[in-house]
């Protein structure tokens, strides 16, 4: 009996059919994307020359935009110096006018305001002109590590954590008898008067050093603020030579107003003693000489972790922490003072004789008329000073530092002192140590000068002036000469400087300009700093000082120099646009080769499969229906 076992026609048209169909989806993609290589299956070799010249193509769309930003920055920073070129020839012809000897006191009082009005522009678009976020003529700081800057108080309000002592087990000091030698022991002071019975019992000779006082609150001495105020704790007579444990309390609103009593502070005259984990605040204190907020004098003392803060007023000797001190330690201090007084006055001692200050921050003002010093007034023998953080202002006129105003005799370590407050002084003015005198094998290291340094005579960023074989060495230390202008060490000759950079180096902005690592071809380094440090000392003098002229000129030719160069590098980068604009077509045009679909070629195959496909389709059905035809036929 005959059978159909295959429908070989059926076979081939659908054979066919699937490929006119994928013949089809091709053209149709192509025509849609128009690429003919989609995946790497079209051409695993020609896709992957696609792939590298797309991302060399990609490269070069942005390193045109780096060389255009680039241009716009030039743009900005060439625009900035037109106008401060404007203002200084301006202020030249107010010079030349100034020098004419017709010219009576108010008119050049008013020729001085006019050109001062100008300086004051030309610092403003100094410090103002940026772009993008970037200053263009201030410049990148560099950094030093450990350099005093990270002295912020901790969520206790001190430098260093404070273990709080239980007090419950000791005895009150209320408890004993006043009119006795106190025995040695250690007592809890809760309140004003039992603080006000220690002050009494110190300075009668009650107190031996074999005793210890631990604060068990916190007390407000306000109810000392009448009269003479507060009586200091220790005396000329009997120091206090014991241990003091603040415990983590403060002592608020101590009031002292002897202005011809010596000795004057919360502490009097403290000797062979430690004070510790103190926050002395709200102070006022008034006196005539050793005079400090903590203690007016401190011998052979340690001092530790305290936080003190007020205002101070004296003549000699006057400090924020310590009126005057000999071999004295303290660490970990934090000062907040305003200092008001005459001669050797130091934000945190006044006099300080072979003695340690580290880890100390001082905020505030220190303001007397000689030896005056941010951190020390006058420092005399072997010191070590590390870790200072200043950032106080610093007015006197004579022998004036960020940090000492004189170091005197013997050996001296300055290490990892910042500063960064101002200073106005007359002469022998800097920012570590305005005067140095008789300092054997000395050495300031590591330390950072941010702050504004102004003075006339003796002028230095680390030391101001010095005298009788001053040895100092200078090493890897950072300044900010752009706010200073003046040099390293004033009139003093620095044995040895070592990896002392200026921080005001002009900073280089790298522009990848090419699409290689090779920095030479690919990249293009840009400055737009110019010095305007002599800004600061240029109208000192008045315009009609003949000296004006040749600062100005000075000025003027950094200002065209600059112009020059930004014109100079402008060029560059059109040149440099010009030769990415070529390299990219000629990438664009290789790739577009491999890459491109040809429509006319692509829409001559969509239309010839459709027709191929719609045949098939035809025949198709009608090779389906064959078998059943031959079926009818048995």
């Amino acid at each position: 009996m005959p059978s159909v076992n295959t429908n070989l026609s059926s076979l081939i048209v659908q054979t066919n059919l699937k490929s006119s169909t994928k013949r089809l989806n091709i053209a149709i993609e192509r025509m849609s994307t128009g690429f003919k290589i989609n995946h790497a299956k079209d051409n695993a070799a020609n896709y992957s020359i696609k792939t590298k010249l797309s991302s060399k193509i990609s490269s070069y769309e942005v390193a045109e935009e780096n060389a255009m930003m680039g241009l716009d920055m030039l743009e900005t920073s060439s625009e900035a110096l037109n106008h401060i070129e404007e203002n200084l020839a301006r202020i030249r012809s107010l010079a030349v006018q100034a020098q004419n000897g017709t010219y009576g006191e108010k008119s050049l009082i008013a020729l001085n305001s006019e050109a001062q009005a100008l300086m004051n522009e030309i610092s403003r678009l100094n410090e103002t002109a940026q772009y993008n976020g970037i200053k263009l003529f201030n410049t990148g700081k560099a950094e030093v590590t450990n350099a005093g800057k990270e002295l912020e108080l901790n969520e206790q309000g001190f430098l260093q954590e404070v273990i709080v002592r239980d007090t419950s087990t000791m005895t009150k000091l209320s408890t004993v008898d006043e009119t006795q030698a106190l025995a040695i022991g250690t007592y809890s002071i809760s309140t004003p008067d039992e603080l006000a019975k220690l002050a009494r019992m110190t300075n009668t000779g009650f107190v031996s050093s074999g005793c210890e006082f631990v604060l068990a609150n916190d007390i407000d001495l306000s109810v000392y603020s009448t009269d003479d105020g507060w009586i200091p704790i220790g005396n000329n007579s009997f120091a206090f030579s014991a241990v003091f444990d603040a415990n983590g309390y403060q002592i608020s609103n101590l009031y002292i107003s002897r202005l011809n009593d010596n000795y004057q502070g919360l502490f009097g005259k403290i000797e062979t003693c430690n004070i510790k984990n103190l926050v002395l605040t709200n102070c006022d204190v008034s006196g005539k000489d050793n005079i400090g907020l903590l203690a007016g004098f401190a011998g052979h003392t340690n001092i530790t972790n305290c936080v003190v803060s007020g205002d101070i007023k004296g003549e000699n000797y006057i400090g924020g922490m310590v009126g005057s001190g000999g071999y004295l330690t303290s660490d970990f201090i934090y000062l907040n003072v305003n200092i008001s007084g005459e001669e050797t006055v130091g934000g945190a001692v006044g006099f300080n004789n072979y003695s340690s200050i580290s880890n100390t921050a001082i905020k505030g003002c220190v303001d007397a008329i000689n030896k005056v010093g941010g951190a020390i007034g006058v420092s005399n023998g072997t010191n070590h000073t590390l870790n200072i953080n200043c950032t106080a202002f610093i007015l006197g006129k004579e022998s004036v530092g960020g940090i000492m105003g004189i170091a005197a005799n013997w050996i001296y370590e300055l290490e990892n002192c910042y500063f960064a407050g101002k200073i106005k002084g007359d002469s022998k003015v800097a920012a570590m140590i305005g005067y140095a005198e008789g300092c054997s094998d000395s050495s300031i290291k590591t330390c950072i000068v941010e702050g504004e340094i102004l003075g006339a005579v003796s002028v230095g960023i680390f030391i101001g002036a010095s005298s009788n074989s001053a040895n100092f060495s200078l090493i890897d230390s950072f300044y900010y000469s752009q706010k200073t202008g003046f040099c390293l060490s004033g009139d003093t000759v620095i044995k040895t400087v070592e990896n002392c950079v200026d921080i005001t180096i002009p900073t280089e902005y790298y522009l990848q300009v090419g699409i290689n690592s090779d920095s030479k071809s690919s990249s293009i380094t840009l400055t737009t700093y110019v010095d305007f440090s002599a800004l600061s000392s240029l109208l000192q003098t008045g315009i009609e000082d003949e000296s004006v002229l040749k600062q100005i000129d000075t000025l003027v030719n950094q200002v065209s120099l600059k112009q020059t160069e930004i014109g100079t590098a402008q060029n560059r980068l059109a040149s440099v646009l010009e030769e990415i604009s070529i390299k990219y077509d000629n990438l664009v045009s290789s790739r577009s080769t491999i890459q491109d679909a040809d429509i006319a070629e692509e829409s001559s195959a969509y239309i010839r499969n459709q027709i191929l496909q719609q045949a098939a389709a035809t025949l198709l059905a009608t090779a389906n229906q064959t078998p059943s035809i031959a079926l009818q036929l048995l």
